[in-house]
C-alpha cells in the first residue's frame, strides 16, 4: 500500500469535500509525519505539538486508521477531558465513517465509572429523593443505552446538579451490582470488546496499566497497536490521581479506641484540622502540605499503633494485623519526606495523600510499558515553553527515544484577536477590588461583542466570587457558570445561546471548543500561575529546575502553557474573531512581566494596553476576516510538503494458500514448516532493514501449532523493537487471535534501535 499517495489523495480530495474547504498544510504534513512515524520508524513514541486550527485529531487519525486497517491494528484514543471526547465522537468520527475509514459501531466511547449511573447506587439513596424525581432517574437509566450521564441529560433531559449526580453514579457504589436491568455496568463491560477505535480518557488508560501490573485484565485496550494521547500537557496530573496512595481520617477513626492517650490527642488535633478546613467555603479543594505540627500528631499516632504490634501475635487476628501494618506503613511514608511527596485534602473525603519522590520516573516506565505493545503519540498546543524543546521533553517526561514535531498555527492570531491587558486594575489579591473592576471590564466587552464570553478563573474562589459580583447585571445574556450541570451540558447550552457568559476553571482552559460567534470573549481573570505551596507543584520544581533554571521560572512555564491553552480557546477556525482581555496588572507590575510580553509577542499575540480601540477592531474585522479566508483557500501548496516514501510492500508468499489449506487441514505439520521458512525468510530481511535489531526467534525448534509460532513471532518483536505487523502477513490466522497474542510478561522489552534515516 502507498501510504503516502493514499494520504495525500484524502486530505487534497476527499477530506476537503467532507468539510467543504481545502486542505490545511499543516494537517497535512501532521498525517504524513504521523504515517512514517507508524510504518517507518523504529521508534515507538513520538510527541506532536500542535496549535490550535492545525486539525490535531483527524491529522493523527486518519493515517492511525490506515495503518492500523492495513496491519490489523486497533487505536486507542485518551483524552483529559470529556469535552474533547464528546467532540470526536460527535463530530470526528461521523464524518471518518463517511470516508470510509472506520465502519459505524466500530467505535466505543469508555469513560471513567464517575460518568455512568448505578441502579443499585439509586436505591440506596432513595430516600434522598422526591418519589417522582426517583421515578424519573430510575425510569430514565432502565430505557437508556448507556446510563451515561450525558446520555440521561441529552436524550432524556434529566439535568443533575454535581452533588446530585455523586447520589447515583457508579463510582460511589460500594460492592457489585447485581441489578440486571443497570445500564451503566453493562455498557462498561464492553469497554475491552475489540473496537477498531476506543475512545477514552487519562485516567482509564493508567488504570489498565496499574490491573496490568496487578495481574487483572485491563479495562480498555493498551497493547493494540495505536495509542493517542490528547490533551498531554495534562497526562501527568491524570497520572498523579491513579497512583497515588491514601490514608483517610476513616482508616485511623478505626484504630481511635486501641490508641493510648497521646496517640488519641494526636488523632483529635487532625480531625479538628480537617474540621476546620471543611468549614471553610473553599478549604475542600485542593491538595495542603503536611506541617510540622502535622507530622508530630502522625509520630504520637504512630508510635501508639506500633506498642500495638509487639503485643503477642495471637491476641489479633490475621486482618486486624494486616490492617494495622499497613496503616503504620503509610504513615512512615508521610513521616519519611525524603522519599515521599505528601499532602493532605477533604475533596473526596478527609484524606492524607502520598507519591513517591521518583514519581516521574514511575510515569516514564508506564510511558514505556505502552510502548511495548503499541505505538504511542503524544498530542497538545502546549507541550513545551522553551527555545530547547526535545531538552525540554527529555528532562520533564525523563524519556530519550522518542520523535518531535511541531507545526506552525493557520490562523493570523495577530489580526484575529483583539488582545489586552488593562492598565490601572488591581492586583487579584486584592479581591474585592479586583472583583469590581473584572466586572468593569466584562461591562466594556459585552458593549461590544454580541457573541458568548467565557470567563476563565484560576480557582472555584475566585470564580463564585465574580459569579456574585456580576449578579443578574447583563440582562439578555443568560449566565452559566461550572457545577450548576456537567461540562458537556454546559457547553452545549452556550452553544446553543449565542450570548451567554460563562464561569469556568480547571478543564474549561483546554477541554471547551466552540467555533463561530457563539464564543467572540475571552476573560482570564488572572495569571493562571499554580499553587506555589502545592507539594506536587514544588515536586515538579524539583524535577523540572535544571541548570540556570530557577524553581519560579518552572512555575513560570507551567503558566505560560496554561495562558496559551486559555487564549487558544477563542480562534477555532480561521473566521473566528473576538475580544482576550486578561484582567492582571503584574504583567506590567512585576520583573517577570516582560517575559511574558516577549513570549506573547513570539507566539504571534498583539497585546493593547486597553480597550480604547476594541469598538474599531469589531468594525474592521469583517474585511480582516475575508481577507484570511482567501489566505486559506490559496495557502496550500503540495510543492511545500515534506513528503516521506511510506510504501508497504507485501512480499509474495504462499499465505494465501495456506489460509484455505489450513482450513482443511488444521495441524498439518508442512503448513507449519512451510510457515517455518516464512518466518524465516521475513527474520532475514527484517535485519537486511535493521541491521542494528538483534532479532531472534527464541523458542522456533520446538513450536509445532500456528498459535506457538505466533507467539514467537510476537515476542521477538517485542524483545527487538520491531513492530510485531512484520510478520502479520505470514500466518494463515484471523485478525482477531493475531492481536489477542501479547508479549510474554517475563521477556525485559524492547532494545529500541533506529535506523540511519530516521
Amino acid at each position: 500500500m502507498d501510504f503516502t499517495k493514499e494520504i495525500i489523495n484524502l486530505f487534497e480530495k476527499d477530506i476537503a469535500n467532507v468539510y467543504k474547504s481545502s486542505p490545511r498544510q499543516s494537517q497535512v504534513q501532521m498525517a504524513l509525519d504521523v504515517e512514517d512515524f507508524l510504518v517507518n520508524s523504529l521508534k515507538q513514541i513520538m510527541f506532536i505539538e500542535a496549535p490550535v486550527g492545525t486539525g490535531k485529531t483527524l491529522g493523527v487519525l486518519v493515517p492511525s486508521l490506515l495503518y492500523c486497517n492495513e496491519f490489523r491494528h486497533t487505536i486507542t484514543y485518551a483524552t483529559a477531558t470529556k469535552n474533547l471526547q464528546s467532540q470526536i465522537m460527535n463530530t470526528e468520527v461521523p464524518q471518518l465513517e463517511k470516508l470510509h475509514l472506520v465502519n459505524a459501531g466500530e467505535t466505543v466511547l469508555a469513560m471513567g465509572k464517575s460518568n455512568y449511573a448505578c441502579l443499585s447506587q439509586l436505591k440506596e439513596n432513595e430516600s434522598s429523593f422526591l418519589s417522582s424525581r426517583y421515578s424519573e432517574i430510575y425510569n430514565a437509566i432502565v430505557k437508556s443505552k448507556t446510563g451515561s450521564r450525558d446520555e440521561l441529560e441529552k436524550v432524556f433531559s434529566i439535568h443533575f446538579a454535581d452533588n446530585e449526580w455523586k447520589k447515583i453514579s457508579l463510582s460511589n457504589y460500594v460492592g457489585h451490582c447485581s441489578d440486571y436491568l443497570c445500564k451503566g455496568h453493562g455498557y462498561r463491560g464492553e469497554f475491552n470488546r475489540r473496537h477498531t477505535v476506543t475512545v477514552t480518557n487519562h485516567d482509564m488508560i493508567i488504570q489498565s496499566y496499574i490491573n496490568e501490573m496487578d495481574q487483572k485484565g485491563p479495562i480498555v485496550p493498551i497493547m493494540g497497536g495505536v495509542m493517542i494521547i490528547d490533551e498531554a500537557h495534562l497526562f501527568d496530573e491524570n497520572f498523579l490521581g491513579r497512583i497515588q496512595q491514601e490514608l483517610s481520617l476513616g482508616e485511623l477513626q478505626k484504630f481511635y479506641e486501641k490508641l493510648d492517650v497521646y496517640g488519641k490527642n494526636g488523632f483529635k488535633d487532625i480531625r479538628n484540622l480537617f474540621d476546620d478546613l471543611y468549614n471553610q467555603n473553599y478549604g475542600k479543594s485542593g491538595r495542603h502540605p503536611i506541617t510540622d505540627k502535622i507530622q508530630n500528631d502522625l509520630r504520637s499516632i504512630l508510635k501508639s499503633l506500633q506498642s500495638l504490634e509487639t503485643i503477642e501475635e495471637d491476641k489479633y487476628s490475621f486482618s486486624f494485623s494486616n490492617s494495622l501494618y499497613n496503616l503504620t506503613t503509610r504513615i512512615g511514608y508521610i513521616l519519611n519526606n525524603k522519599e515521599w511527596t505528601c499532602w493532605f485534602s477533604i475533596e473526596d473525603g478527609p484524606c492524607f495523600n502520598m507519591i513517591p519522590n521518583h514519581f516521574y520516573d514511575d510515569l516514564a516506565d508506564t510511558i514505556k510499558f505502552f510502548a511495548k505493545g503499541s505505538k504511542v503519540i503524544f498530542l497538545s498546543g502546549t507541550l513545551t515553553a522553551t527555545d530547547d524543546p526535545i531538552g525540554e521533553l527529555e528532562n520533564n517526561w525523563k524519556l530519550e527515544k522518542f520523535k518531535y514535531k511541531s507545526y506552525d498555527t493557520p490562523f493570523n492570531i495577530y489580526n484575529q484577536a483583539y488582545i489586552y491587558v488593562p492598565k490601572g486594575i488591581h492586583d487579584p489579591k486584592y479581591k474585592e477590588s479586583h472583583q469590581r473592576e473584572v466586572s468593569y471590564e466584562l461591562d466594556n466587552i459585552c458593549n461590544n461583542v454580541s457573541g458568548g464570553i467565557l470567563l476563565l478563573n484560576n480557582s472555584l474562589e475566585m470564580m463564585d466570587s465574580i459569579s456574585s459580583a456580576i449578579g443578574k447585571r447583563f440582562q439578555g445574556r443568560k449566565v452559566l457558570k461550572q457545577g450548576e450541570k456537567s461540562n458537556e451540558m454546559l457547553t452545549s447550552e452556550f452553544k446553543r445561546d449565542k450570548n451567554s457568559i460563562l464561569l469556568g476553571s480547571g478543564s474549561f482552559f483546554s477541554g471547551f471548543s466552540i467555533p463561530g460567534n457563539a464564543l467572540q470573549a475571552v476573560v482570564i481573570t488572572s495569571l493562571p500561575f499554580p499553587v506555589p505551596d502545592d507539594p506536587f507543584v514544588q515536586l515538579q520544581q524539583r524535577e523540572f529546575g535544571v541548570e540556570n533554571k530557577t524553581k519560579f521560572v518552572v512555575l513560570l512555564n507551567m503558566m505560560l502553557k496554561r495562558l496559551e491553552q486559555g487564549i487558544g480557546r477563542l480562534i477555532r477556525q480561521s473566521s473566528d474573531y473576538g475580544i482576550v482581555c486578561i484582567a492582571d496588572p503584574r504583567i506590567y507590575t512585576k520583573g517577570y512581566g516582560e517575559s511574558i510580553i516577549n513570549w506573547m509577542s513570539l507566539n504571534g499575540y498583539n497585546i493593547r494596553h486597553g480597550s480604547e480601540s476594541m469598538s474599531l477592531f469589531q468594525k474592521q474585522i469583517s474585511g480582516v476576516i475575508e481577507n484570511q479566508r482567501n489566505v486559506d483557500e490559496k495557502s496550500y501548496d503540495k510543492k511545500l510538503l515534506n513528503i516521506p516514501n511510506i510504501v508497504r510492500k507485501r512480499e509474495k508468499n504462499s499465505s494465501d494458500k495456506l489460509r484455505s489449506t489450513h482450513k482443511k487441514n488444521t495441524g498439518n505439520d508442512d503448513i507449519i514448516v512451510d510457515l517455518k521458512k516464512s518466518a524465516n525468510k521475513r527474520v532475514r530481511e527484517i535485519r537486511k532493514k535493521y541491521p542494528e535489531a538483534k532479532i531472534t526467534l527464541t523458542g522456533f525448534s520446538k513450536v509445532n501449532t500456528i498459535e506457538g509460532l505466533a507467539q514467537v513471532l510476537v515476542d521477538s518483536a517485542f524483545t527487538s523493537g520491531i513492530d510485531r505487523s512484520e510478520f502479520v502477513d505470514i500466518l494463515p490466522m484471523p485478525k482477531e487471535k493475531w492481536d489477542s497474542i501479547y508479549p510474554n510478561p517475563r521477556l525485559s522489552g524492547p532494545v529500541i534501535v533506529t535506523r540511519v534515516d530516521d
